[in-house]
């Protein structure tokens, strides 16, 4: 979704983090292949909660075009490789870089969430508590490695995890 369609709206400007997150992990759902009713699905209802209580049209159209033209994409994705020139994001906490930099290695399938998640994560931390940042960071890295589900993904983001505090 680009944020030339997000900016139109201002009611939905200010969530274009949360949607654009919605976008990543859908992507990262499409690139493992866990079934594109699924993967439809969750993005529906992640847009719908991204954008609550104000909606926003430009997502419900991204919502509905999915669903009807998405098996294209959802076919691509299976063969897709990506770039190598993938610019991370790394969370503005002390001591987290190299783990990080671990997890973006260990689940190639998931970088988009994860870069998401540590995008989200600064956000937060400009505004909140380095505590609550770091327990929505975890939830959203644990997600990422359920949804690669591989012994090397868990395992780094487990390290993640403990990293954190949790």
């Amino acid at each position: 979704m680009s944020y030339e369609s997000m900016n139109a709206d201002k009611k939905c400007w200010k969530h274009a983090a949360p949607v654009n997150h919605c976008c990543a992990v859908h992507d990262d759902c499409y690139g493992v292949q866990m079934g594109r009713d699924l993967c439809d699905d969750n993005f529906c209802s992640c847009l719908k909660n991204a954008t609550e209580p104000d909606g926003c049209g430009v997502t419900d159209m991204k919502c509905f075009l999915v669903q009807l033209f998405g098996q294209k994409a959802y076919d691509d994705s299976a063969s897709f490789v990506g770039s190598l020139e993938f610019p991370m994001i790394f969370p503005t906490i002390n001591g987290t870089n190299r783990e990080f930099q671990t997890i973006y290695e260990q689940c190639p399938q998931v970088k988009l969430t994860i870069k998401s998640c540590c995008l989200i994560a600064n956000l937060c931390l400009e505004k909140g508590n380095l505590s609550e940042c770091s327990v929505e960071l975890d939830g959203c890295v644990q997600q990422a490695a359920s949804m690669q589900n591989t012994e090397k993904c868990h395992l780094a983001a487990e390290r993640i995890h403990k990293l954190l505090g949790r």
